[in-house]
């Protein structure tokens, strides 16, 4: 007997046609688009799952920052109005501390010069009803106002010579240089001489 067993197929050998083999492609072909969708639709699913994660934590910050906004509204309130009264102080401050310290200058100018019947000081100028009892006195009360580096144009708005008391009635407006503007009409006086009629308004 021989060592090795021969096998004979005595059948015909067919091919495979090519339908056959289009079919077997088509098939291998399918099943690797069904799990690649597959495979697609499982990653989205996950992924839509993450972003909806993600919404409802931002919906629950977004909730717990409101309700600190809404707790913090009144104190902002007490905030707002208490930034807006150290801001009225400290302009009142400012203004008070001006306003004291021209009272002081004019009176100090006034010395020995004038005597005040009125004398007012606001935020853009300083009103004043003087008397004085010379031509030359007056004259130096209105020198050293000019001098003043707080004060810009010195207005006379009424000036009167009352002989019964011997006196120089004379009304006297100055603007703050800080609110100063230009003015018009009336003539210059200079510093060695003053001459005006009863009621007339002049600048210097």
């Amino acid at each position: 007997m021989p060592d090795h067993a021969v096998n004979i197929n005595l059948l015909p050998h067919k091919e495979e046609s090519f339908v056959v083999q289009f079919l077997n492609w088509a098939l291998t072909v399918g099943r690797v688009l069904v799990i690649v969708t597959e495979l697609v639709a499982l990653l989205t699913f996950l992924y839509r799952f993450s972003l909806d994660r993600q919404l409802i934590d931002l919906h629950d910050k977004i909730k717990y920052e409101r309700t600190i906004v809404e707790n913090l509204q009144g104190n902002e309130k007490i905030y707002r109005d208490l930034q807006n009264s150290l801001s009225v102080a400290k302009s009142l401050d400012t203004q008070s501390s001006l306003g004291g310290k021209l009272f002081t200058d004019v009176v100090t100018m006034a010395r020995g010069n004038v005597r005040f019947s009125d004398l007012i000081i606001t935020t853009n100028s300083v009103r004043m009803k003087i008397h004085a009892f010379s031509v030359q006195s007056l004259n130096t009360f209105i020198n050293k106002l000019k001098e003043d580096k707080d004060l810009g144009v010195i207005r006379i708005d009424q000036i009167e010579n009352r002989t019964a008391s011997s006196v120089i009635a004379v009304t006297i407006t100055a603007t703050l240089k800080s609110a100063e503007t230009p003015t018009s009409g009336g003539g210059m006086i200079n510093g060695n001489s003053l001459n005006g009629k009863p009621g007339s308004r002049q600048a210097l």
